[in-house]
């Protein structure tokens, strides 16, 4: 069996509808090009989805030479289900994709064609925004001008090339599985802190591509009921793990203070997205702030308790005002 050298690996559940478009996006660019299509496998790992998902997977998985289908038989969670779409994987890149995101026509191929011949640990892309749909695929060029790499592990991370977002990074595959440790993680930052690992490796190269290469798709379901207050949180607490990964202490330590300073305004936008009024999440907002400043930590807990509704009004209000 050839191997491909890259293997686009999609985590799912339950967004059958985004995922028909996902796949779409691929299929495209693959079609027109028999021997990218040679270099390219598809991985989908399906956290038992109870929707339409198998059924897309069928219409999709005639239309890829390398193609692999896992369906968990029990939700494993979204860091366990992302480490399974990269061990079920063979080619000596992994690009992870959301399955409400999309690749842009074109980049599959000058992913190929850089992988091919380069040897990079990560390859970070941007992104631009997915306004409507169906989604247009337009076609897009690019170019080594487009490339911006020599950097450090530490300044790549302060300059953004190591962006959080699932559909933005793309490493190789025994990169990861060299490192990653899926028993000890930040839940819901295991892919992230993987490739921040892979990044800080001795040796480690790598690229950031800033012409977009990826749509990303607006569902923000991760945030209903204020979980943007909690992935900020742990989000933050793996800014620690990082100084001791070999990122440049003084620079982490920087943007933990300004992560402090942010709080209120983050705590806020959680309560505009339906934090619940718990003793539970009043006891975590504590636990945060018990290291930051007098101010910070009694506005915090004043914050907390403004009903969410009157949150909202203002926050409508200001928006018209705007």
């Amino acid at each position: 069996m050839h191997t491909p050298i890259l293997s686009i690996c999609i985590p799912t559940y339950n967004r059958a509808h985004y995922l028909k478009d996902c796949l779409e996006s691929l299929r495209v660019q693959l079609a027109e090009n028999s021997s990218l299509a040679h270099e390219v496998e598809v991985v989908i790992a399906d956290n038992a989805s109870t929707d339409s998902t198998g059924e897309v997977v069928n219409e999709y998985a005639p239309h890829f030479e390398h193609f692999s289908y896992i369906k968990n038989p029990e939700n494993v969670g979204f860091d366990r289900n992302v480490d399974i779409s990269v061990r079920g994987a063979h080619g000596a890149y992994c690009w992870y994709l959301g399955d409400d995101d999309a690749i842009i026509q074109g980049a599959l191929s000058h992913i190929v064609e850089t992988a091919r011949e380069s040897t990079y640990a990560v390859i970070s892309v941007t992104d631009r925004p997915i306004i409507e749909r169906p989604i247009t695929y337009s076609p897009e060029s690019y170019t080594t001008t487009d490339h911006i790499d020599g950097l450090s592990p530490s300044e790549n991370y302060l300059a953004g090339y190591l962006p959080s977002a699932l559909s933005m990074l793309i490493f190789r595959r025994d990169g990861w599985l060299a490192v990653a440790d899926i028993e000890e993680f930040t839940t819901g930052w295991f892919y992230f802190e993987t490739i921040l690992k892979i990044a800080a490796s001795e040796n480690a190269r790598v690229l950031h591509i800033k012409k977009p290469m990826i749509l990303t798709g607006q569902d923000m379901r991760w945030a209903d009921n204020g979980a943007g207050l909690k992935i900020f949180i742990d989000c933050n607490n793996f800014l620690y793990k990082m100084q001791e990964w070999g990122y440049d202490r003084e620079a982490i330590g920087c943007e933990i203070e300004n992560n402090a300073r942010r709080f209120p305004i983050v705590l806020l936008q959680a309560k505009g997205k339906g934090l619940p009024i718990t003793f539970k999440n009043f006891r975590i907002i504590r636990a945060f702030t018990k290291t930051t400043s007098f101010i910070t930590r009694t506005l915090s807990s004043m914050l907390f308790f403004i009903p969410n509704p009157l949150v909202r009004l203002i926050r409508d209000f200001k928006k018209k005002l705007s």
